[in-house]
């Protein structure tokens, strides 16, 4: 509401109070030209003063702190960067440790279809049971002490199915060298493909006394997780890698150890060279304070070549780790040595060390999915010298100010005492002025208590006037703002709506309708780019018996769950959606036929390792829209592999013709 006309601020009710304008002008002249200028040469001064005695110091340990700060969180994020690929490895792992577990589950008494020709197998004259021929596949090998008998020639022959896995991996992650699975009758199977691999790893080898086997068996590992090796040389001819592992059981047998290698020419280029690291100088240290990987730049820090490459004299026999001279403590430089293992001791985040050339900042960071650390090194020298440099150069700019502005001050009070009449009488008759043609401007003026005016009569109306017009002004956009509010309202309740209608109730994934319209664009758009596009359509195997024999609620809690492991677990491209009663579809925008059936697959294991109150499983069928063909034919061959899979027992991936 506006304030009356008639009521008026106690200043304006005593005008004994006002100064003229003129008289105010000639003091603000004083107040903003000649004092600031001497309280400006007084802080120059002081800032000169306070600059040459208190600041490097005080500068160098503000920028160190800083520095810290940054530097730790550059380390942090750099170590999630390597997590995030290695925990990528160790997915890869998952995958291939159960697609063995499932082949070896099969029974032994037929011979499983191949896609490669059929493996040729020979034996040397030391016993060793090997491929001989190069199929495309994987290498195998079999110890020449161990009895080749039925069950030694089925793992031979059928494993052959998993070859496209074995080069899947490989060749699509740039990371991984070699995939392979030793069993527990010292049988390899390894990809890239060895030719005579009995040159590689002599006529006896007992897998069950490498590394690569003994710390994922039931005694190091009896969580049956995936475990990562440090660095050791590979007795397959790779040179020095690191290995993640798995334990293959069927039931709780251990059948033997599945392993994707990394060489330690690739770990370094492509996990500890990158530009989000921050820091040329970087390592991975493991359990046993044992340096796994190093960049170029640490390893002439640290006066160590770094380990890749290999030339092989002989066969590796047992488990060879790097040399001691690799150990933290046995480092050339004892006294770095000594102060990285009380920073770790200490479980300090950062810390300053001093080198023989230059100081760093030493970081650590947990690798959480192994028990590596990563060890970042930061180079001071520059910084802190840019920093001395800066300092002396602002000190040089404050030293000329002072000189400036006391010469100013000399020069400028002669002629303000000059100017300030002529600048009184010159601004007082247009204030005037304005002062009277704002009093036109509404019809009741608000009351100016509250709004100091510096005492002057003519400002005072000026801010009664505009004050009025201000209140008007805020009444109006009030009315604007429930205006924008209200609309903004029916929008959102639309787009609920509009939600509502493409999401299912119950799984809060999308609706079969929303399926078929995304499914129509993607159809279109891959036939417009050239693009591949798969769909999955997947059933819950015998959810009717879940429903009969543990009610409709414990058949929607299992949809519930279906669909959240389902939505948690596809990649952000795809398009997941619950397709009408326990069956759900999975649209893969620039997915290949092979691409989706891997995917597929881990889809399937994953709902079948799920705890549940009862067992659940998936039966997956999976087709790509082929050329010039409709959408809902491509989903009419997924549901006919679907069937496939439903009547080939269940639980199972089948891949549409």
């Amino acid at each position: 509401m506006l304030p009356p006309k008639s009521s008026q601020s106690s200043t304006l009710n005593n005008p004994a109070k006002l100064i003229s304008l003129d008289t105010s002008i000639r003091q603000m002249i004083i107040n903003v030209s000649v004092y600031p200028l001497v309280l400006g040469l007084l802080l120059f001064t002081s800032l000169a003063i306070l600059l040459s005695v208190y600041a490097t110091p005080v500068a160098e340990r503000a920028l160190l702190n800083g520095l810290k700060a940054s530097v730790v969180g550059l380390s942090q994020k750099a170590a999630a960067l390597i997590d995030s690929q290695l925990r990528e490895v160790s997915h890869l792992v998952v995958l291939f440790r159960a697609s063995h577990e499932h082949y070896l589950s099969l029974s032994r008494h037929t011979d499983l279809p191949l896609r490669a020709p059929e493996p040729q197998f020979s034996t040397n004259a030391d016993g060793v049971f090997f491929k001989s021929a190069d199929n495309g596949g994987a290498g195998m090998y079999y110890s020449g002490d161990t009895e080749i008998g039925a069950e030694q020639r089925w793992k031979a022959r059928n494993l052959e199915g998993l070859d496209t896995l074995y080069k899947s991996i490989v060749q699509t992650n740039p990371t991984v060298a070699q995939a392979y699975f030793n069993s527990w009758d010292n049988m390899n199977r390894i990809y890239p493909y060895i030719a005579n691999p009995a040159l590689r790893f002599g006529p006896v080898m007992h897998m069950q006394d490498f590394n690569f086997y003994y710390l994922a068996d039931q005694q190091h590992n009896p969580e049956r997780r995936v475990v990562w090796t440090s660095a050791y040389l590979d007795p397959a001819g790779m040179g020095w890698v690191v290995s993640a592992l798995s334990p293959v059981y069927r039931n709780d047998f251990l059948e033997g150890v599945v392993g994707l290698d990394i060489g330690l020419a690739a770990l370094v280029d492509n996990l500890l060279v990158d530009e989000h690291i921050g820091s040329k100088k970087v390592f991975l240290l493991d359990g046993q304070q044992r340096i796994v990987a190093m960049s170029n730049d640490m390893s002439e820090l640290l006066g160590l070549p770094e380990l890749s490459g290999h030339t092989y004299s002989e066969k590796v026999s047992s488990t060879q780790y790097k040399p001691d001279s690799y150990r933290l403590d046995s480092l050339q430089d004892q006294q770095l040595a000594k102060r990285l293992a009380q920073f770790l001791q200490n479980d300090e985040q950062v810390a300053r060390i001093a080198g023989q050339q230059h100081d760093h900042l030493v970081t650590q960071v947990k690798i959480p999915s192994t028990d590596w650390q990563f060890i970042m090194f930061y180079e001071l020298s520059d910084v802190l010298q840019s920093q001395q440099d800066m300092l002396s150069l602002v000190k040089k700019l404050v030293w000329g100010l002072v000189l400036i502005v006391a010469m100013a001050l000399l020069l400028y009070i002669p002629y303000v005492q000059r100017r300030r009449a002529w600048y009184a009488k010159t601004l007082a008759e247009p204030i005037n002025k304005l002062a009277s043609l704002t009093s036109e401007i509404g019809q009741r003026p608000l009351s100016v208590d509250e709004i100091q005016a510096g005492g002057i009569r003519e400002l005072q109306t000026l801010v009664g006037n505009f004050a009025h017009m201000s209140a008007e002004l805020n009444q109006r956009t009030d009315k604007l703002v429930k205006a924008v509010t209200a609309k903004r309202l029916i929008e959102e309740k639309a787009k609920l709506y509009q939600r509502l209608a493409n999401t299912d109730q119950l799984t809060s994934l999308y609706n079969r309708k929303f399926l078929d319209t995304v499914l129509r664009q993607e159809g279109v758009r891959a036939g417009r780019y050239g693009d591949a596009l798969s769909v999955l359509l997947m059933d819950v195997d015998r959810f009717k018996q879940i429903n009969d024999n543990y009610g409709h609620l414990a058949g929607d809690t299992v949809l519930k769950r279906v669909a959240r492991t389902l939505k948690n677990s596809v990649r952000a491209s795809d398009v997941l959606g619950r397709w009408g009663g326990e069956e759900f579809l999975l649209i893969c925008p620039k997915t290949s036929l092979s691409e989706a059936a891997i995917l597929a697959d881990k889809l399937r294991a994953l709902i079948e390792e799920q705890s549940m109150e009862m067992p659940v499983t998936l039966s997956v069928g999976v087709a790509q829209l082929q050329e010039s063909e409709k959408t809902e034919h491509t989903l009419g061959r997924a549901d006919k592999a679907l069937y496939q899979a439903k009547a080939s027992g269940r639980n199972k991936v089948c891949v549409a013709d």
